[in-house]
């Protein structure tokens, strides 16, 4: 049998697009899974230092009810302090304090009442960290739990010299949407290997250690208290150094969060569209996330306009060929990302990767859309 040049380039080409594409994906670059993970060289801290974690309550006295015990029982041999930040007058969350008021690690402190022209929620923070006894603060919600009563000691054995920043893992809990545990993941690759190659750009997830000293200092929220949102993403960009922020992914410091509804999901990433106008270091991840999509999608139309061609022309050689890089590239984006799903306890059938790859695309797009469409004044606390 007798090739043509043009079977052979193409055949050529659609192996080289199949083996090659599922590369450029978040999933298959490495990130450091057994221990806490540092860029710089892991310093052993003597002893684990006393340490506050701070919880605004906003609206959602329930979940606080069910997650503060989980927070005031972890086994931490120093000191802790459990901040609970909330307003005045909110008489369901006042009624959870009251049940835990003789735990000695719980401390309540209140929003000041008719604070205008700023974040509620940073505002909440930065009463949190003033409140703070300690140095070290992690931040998390009221709609967050720890998975493990070794929380605390997990994060806190990071606290070296070298160290500024602590970002623990956190996703949905396993009863959320899968496609919304699925894209969180995604995301969280590319932040965690910013991280730990360079200066982290930000955090998608609700578990962040942080100096006391550094935030005050630095003037905390300042340049940003008008934006709503934020407040994880605007701590780490303002507050990372290079090479000093610490990535926590054992399985005992992970975090969830109570599932969210798809109204609050979507405006999660409004509200990031938004934050991002003002946050630093974003060029390379977008970058690098759009080369990796771009690439998935220049395969994936390659193989259909193949197949298409070898129709036309009856050229079953590269039909064939074509059907079988399809079958590569199902089977190698599969196992890439199901490894990485995997690391994370996640439990999302094989069937459902190749479709929310495609629907990370959709939603980003449909949220892209939705934002210009969206009154700018609902994003900012400065509104004329």
């Amino acid at each position: 049998m007798i090739f043509s040049e043009t079977t052979l380039v193409v055949c050529g080409l659609l192996f080289l697009f199949a083996g090659l594409t599922p590369l450029l994906n978040p999933f298959f670059r490495k990130i450091d899974f057994g221990n806490k993970t540092t860029p710089k060289e892991k310093e052993p801290i003597a002893a684990p230092p006393p340490l506050s974690v701070i919880i605004t309550v906003h609206g959602n006295a329930d979940d606080l009810s069910k997650h503060l015990p989980l927070f005031l029982s972890q086994d931490y041999p120093a000191d802790f302090q459990v901040i609970i930040v909330m307003e005045k007058g909110d008489v369901e969350t006042e009624n959870v304090i009251k049940r835990f008021a003789d735990n000695t690690h719980l401390y309540v402190t209140f929003i000041p009442a008719g604070s205008r022209y700023m974040s509620r929620k940073k505002l909440a923070v930065t009463v949190g960290v003033k409140a703070s006894k300690y140095e070290w603060n992690i931040l998390t919600d009221a709609f967050c739990s720890p998975q493990s009563d070794k929380w605390l000691y997990s994060m806190a054995e990071n606290f070296a010299s070298s160290t500024n920043l602590v970002i623990g893992y956190s996703n949905y809990s396993s009863d959320s949407n899968a496609f919304q545990r699925f894209e969180r993941l995604h995301t969280s690759y590319y932040l965690m290997r910013q991280a730990l190659k360079g200066t982290a750009y930000r955090t998608n997830g609700t578990n962040l250690a942080f100096k006391k000293s550094e935030f005050i200092s630095g003037g905390g929220y300042r340049g940003n208290l008008h934006a709503i949102r934020g407040e994880y993403d605007f701590l780490v960009n303002k507050f990372a150094h290079k090479r000093q922020t610490a990535i926590e992914l054992r399985p005992q410091s992970w975090i969830k969060d109570t599932s969210p509804t798809h109204e609050a999901w979507i405006n999660k990433h409004l509200f990031y569209l938004n934050s991002r106008k003002y946050l630093r270091r974003s060029r390379r991840i977008r970058a690098l996330f759009n080369i990796d999509m771009s690439a998935m999608l220049v395969n994936y139309m390659f193989i259909v306009v193949a197949i298409v061609y070898s129709l036309i022309q009856e050229d079953w050689i590269i039909c064939s060929v074509a059907g079988l890089s399809l079958f590569i590239t199902f089977i190698l984006r599969i196992h890439i990302a199901g490894k990485a799903l995997s690391k994370f306890g996640e439990k999302i059938s094989p069937f459902k990767i190749i479709p929310f790859e495609f629907g990370i695309i959709v939603y980003n797009i449909a949220h892209l859309l939705k934002y210009k469409k969206a009154d700018k004044y609902d994003f900012t606390t400065h509104k004329l």
